[in-house]
């Protein structure tokens, strides 16, 4: 290219929403009949769970005598039961949706791509990330795009919030030496770095919005194909209606334990959990904050962001800004939805336990603030329970300790657990795992039915130990996820700010030292519940001795999980999108077979030994 085209300004008005201010606009044209019905069956079908399983625990507890410990249990249980019921709830429904041919926008990854006659921008905003990565993944889209004889609807615009000059210089150095084909790439610099991400996108909508219908909003480790590209523009041009439609990226490019276990579960159970979110939803969908298509107009009329009142860390700038957005949108009137049947959305997860924590301190501290925000004014209940939930997804962790702790306690007071009491806990107990596992056992059955898509996996036996793996990874590291999300809250709740530094994508070598500082709170629990469990009854011991045992050897499994899968243990956690290096999958993606460039060149080299037996005719 040479040089990087700079764009005509186009302004956009995007004034700040007044949350105490404001009236809920009519359901869209898009929105589903029957919702109602939809989520009268799915919060019904998880309030009745809720409700059996806490009269059984009442009717286990009342033998010995209804004290004040027993009742607070039974509160904290009843809480998480109910709240696990309705993620196995909404979980079936998607298994049961993905089965279904109707979706409610109609689009599917399928048939013929539409026509486009609008303009849509790819925004890529960027703080202090590798410009060489960028500028590969933008090289793909671009490409790809290219592939789809569309190209001249798109301009891809990478936002920089870099401070530093010379790495801004090597920003756009890297940006110009890409090829001159294929859709314009814009760069721009902004002199403030105002409100984060959502400031960066704020000022390119007030600056050029005007000149684009529609803009996709990724993260600078997020990969779309052209494919999927042109599909959500057309999508937005049938429907005017729609504000938003958000895709379900799949995580790729990893090459560690830890990251290699995550991409394979999101991969194999991940559908039917957004299937689900998707069907109740509807037109009340809600937005992730990338990966996603936006109607220019729709955002800069109802989703400019205000500041909170107060002090950080729960006043000043929205940090988790994605949910608000949505919650404003679909106040004005705007539809927002999910796509969960459309492929080519893709995204990578922290390399180890360590970085994934560090980006749940942000998303932690951000959705706590929400806290504010799910009074205001006009807002749909559904966006409300998205915003509830978003706050949960992190005090379940301290709910958990607590109930934890209380029965411990509560079984300490005791001589004895009787035989009924043991048998109830043992049901109850036997429940709460099927709703955690069930689905995904299902989720397997389901996807595996297709021999292509189970010999993508690693073959049967190979998809096997892959779950059999992934289970026994969560399990050993659900301990460990739950305290640090606890010790999480606590820190929030006593005023301490997360900070925002850029996210560590590449994956590294996590020394034992570094680890142990880092879990030396976890360790320490552990070894007081080795501790507390000579006054304990010896029922509730070999739960209680698993917990600890995961907490002490915290820093070994993240030492452990953060390195570099090897050799023998490749055909573990392999997904569709790793056995696509060379081979495409059923579904055929432009973008797919470039994604070798994204992944190690050691992994590449490992994962060619994997190719041979399956490059017959069937596949091509």
């Amino acid at each position: 290219m040479g040089h990087l085209p700079e764009a005509r300004p186009a302004p956009l008005h995007m004034p700040a929403q007044d949350l105490s201010k404001g009236r809920l606009a009519p359901p869209p044209s898009t929105s589903p009949a029957d919702m109602a019905l939809r989520r009268l069956f799915v919060f019904g079908a998880a309030a009745g769970l809720g409700a059996i399983g806490s009269f059984i625990m009442f009717d286990a507890l009342k033998w010995h005598g209804f004290q004040p410990l027993e009742g607070v249990f039974l509160v904290l249980f009843g809480f998480l039961f109910t709240w696990m019921a309705f993620a196995f709830v909404s979980c079936c429904v998607g298994l049961w949706a993905l089965t279904c041919e109707h979706d409610d926008l109609g689009l599917y990854g399928t048939g013929p791509l539409p026509d486009l006659t609008r303009r849509t921008a790819v925004l890529i905003p960027v703080c202090n990330e590798d410009p060489v990565a960028i500028a590969r993944r933008i090289d793909i889209m671009r490409q790809s795009l290219t592939a789809t004889r569309r190209a001249e609807f798109f301009d891809v615009f990478v936002l920089s919030d870099t401070r530093d000059l010379g790495a801004s210089a090597l920003e756009q150095a890297v940006l110009q030496a890409l090829p001159a084909a294929g859709p314009l790439v814009h760069y721009r610099r902004r002199a403030e770095n105002i409100d984060r991400k959502s400031g960066n996108v704020a000022d390119w909508v007030r600056t050029y919005g005007g000149a684009f219908d529609h803009m996709v909003v990724l993260d600078a480790d997020s990969l779309m194909s052209g494919d999927i590209l042109v599909r959500l523009a057309g999508a937005m041009e049938r429907h005017a209606g729609v504000g938003l439609i958000q895709t379900i990226p799949r995580l790729i490019g990893q090459s560690s334990l830890f990251a290699r276990c995550e991409q394979f579960a999101a991969r194999l159970y991940g559908p039917a959990a957004a299937a689900g979110m998707a069907w109740w939803s509807g037109a009340e969908s809600n937005f992730w904050g990338h990966n996603a298509i936006i109607r220019t107009r729709a955002f800069a009329e109802a989703a400019g962001l205000p500041h909170l009142k107060g002090r950080a860390p729960f006043g000043g700038l929205i940090m988790s800004h994605d949910f608000v957005e949505a919650a404003l949108l679909r106040r004005a009137g705007w539809a927002v939805h999910m796509a969960p049947r459309l492929d080519g959305s893709y995204e990578e997860c922290p390399p180890t336990v360590l970085d994934m924590l560090s980006r749940d301190r942000r998303w932690c501290q951000g959705n706590l603030q929400h806290a504010a925000v799910v009074p205001a004014s006009g807002l749909h209940w559904i966006n409300r329970f998205h915003l509830v939930r978003g706050i949960l997804n992190y005090l379940i962790a301290p709910i958990w300790c607590a109930m934890m702790v209380t029965g411990a306690l509560m079984a300490s007071t005791r001589a004895t657990i009787d035989d009924c009491d043991a048998l109830v806990m043992a049901v109850m107990f036997a429940v709460t795992i099927g709703f955690l596992v069930g689905p995904r056992l299902v989720a397997c059955a389901v996807a595996l039915q297709d021999e292509a898509l189970y010999r993508a996996y690693g073959g049967k036996w190979g998809a096997g130990l892959s779950i059999a793996a992934e289970m026994t990874m969560s399990t050993l590291l659900t301990p460990l996820i739950m305290v640090s999300h606890t010790l999480m809250v606590v820190s929030v709740l006593l005023g301490f700010k997360s900070g925002w530094k850029t996210q560590n994508r590449a994956a590294y070598a996590l020394s034992l030292g570094q680890a142990a500082r880092r879990f030396l709170p976890h360790m320490v629990l552990g070894a007081m519940l080795f501790a507390a469990m000579a006054w304990m009854s010896p029922e509730v011991r070999p739960l209680v001795a698993i917990t600890a045992l995961s907490l002490l050897a915290s820093a070994p499994l993240a030492v452990v999980t953060a390195m570099e899968t090897p050799d023998e243990l490749l055909t573990v956690f392999r997904t569709p999108e790793e056995y696509v290096l060379g081979l495409p999958v059923r579904a055929p993606l432009f973008v797919l077979p470039a994604l070798k460039s994204l992944i190690p060149a050691s992994v590449v080299k490992r994962l060619k030994a994997f190719q041979q037996p399956y490059t017959n005719g069937d596949w091509h």
